[in-house]
């Protein structure tokens, strides 16, 4: 479910942000360099160069309490993504019932249906044959023809009722997708493949035919 995934990656996430927001209240050692020349022109070449290399230590001692706040901000944001994945999966079940029951239903009002095609062409044969011994009029008989058909169209409705319940189902547990259904599609081509080609690219551009500059001669 594309809900459900999502949820857990905000999840994931915020739970890397708690960590970030703890790194605040450790200590942090940061290594720094610099390198510097300078070059004097005066009846000859001087040329100075110095380096310099220092390690810095940072102990956080006080900050009024907004570190451990951020920390718990953080763990708060936890906490929210937690209950959304819950009702996500609370959602998802509630959908997949529902999908079953409807899916339940239209398989009966399909045998329903079956049973009212099968009455209704009986009526009519009956009417029919009713009307050969004159007891029964011609409009008796496009009334029966009527109701044949009328069941017939309900027989179909259940019929799609069926298939688009189905699908519902298969949408409702995260399975309608192409391996799933088994699709015969063209594979996408891969992700990395216009990385591969630009990664080391500094200047320049696709020579493609919208890039191409051209005017049209006449004499």
């Amino acid at each position: 479910d594309p809900g459900l995934l999502t949820a857990r990656l905000e999840r994931e996430a915020s739970g890397f942000d708690v960590k970030a927001a703890i790194g605040g209240l450790l200590p942090q050692l940061s290594l720094q360099g610099t390198v510097s020349q300078t070059a004097v022109f005066d009846d000859g070449l001087d040329e100075t160069r110095q380096a310099a290399i220092g390690l810095f230590l940072t102990i956080p001692l006080h900050s009024g309490g907004a570190n451990y706040s951020e920390v718990r901000e953080a763990q708060a944001t936890v906490e929210a993504s937690d209950a959304t994945i819950s009702n996500e999966l609370r959602n998802i079940r509630e959908n997949v019932g529902e999908a079953w029951a409807d899916l339940e239903v239209a398989k009966a009002q399909i045998e329903a249906g079956q049973l009212g095609v099968q009455a209704a062409q009986l009526a009519f044969e009956g009417v029919r044959e009713e009307t050969k011994v004159g007891s029964r009029t011609t409009l008796d008989v496009l009334d029966a023809e009527q109701e044949v058909l009328d069941a017939r169209d309900n027989l179909i409705n259940a019929q799609i009722d069926e298939q688009v319940g189905a699908y519902a189902l298969l949408l409702a547990m995260g399975l309608m997708t192409v391996e799933h259904l088994g699709l015969n599609v063209d594979e996408p081509d891969d992700e990395n493949t216009y990385y591969e080609t630009v990664r080391n690219r500094s200047f320049g551009y696709d020579r493609t035919d919208d890039a191409v500059w051209s005017r049209g001669w006449r004499p």
